[in-house]
């Protein structure tokens, strides 16, 4: 994300409300 210039404005959000990994999901702020 650094790298694409998405650092600032990527947030990341680890979903794991089942114990386990949902994935991984992008919110770009636009």
């Amino acid at each position: 994300l650094e790298k694409r210039g998405l650092k600032d404005n990527t947030l990341i959000v680890y979903m794991t409300d089942n114990g386990g990994t949902r994935g991984v999901e992008l919110y770009k702020a636009r």
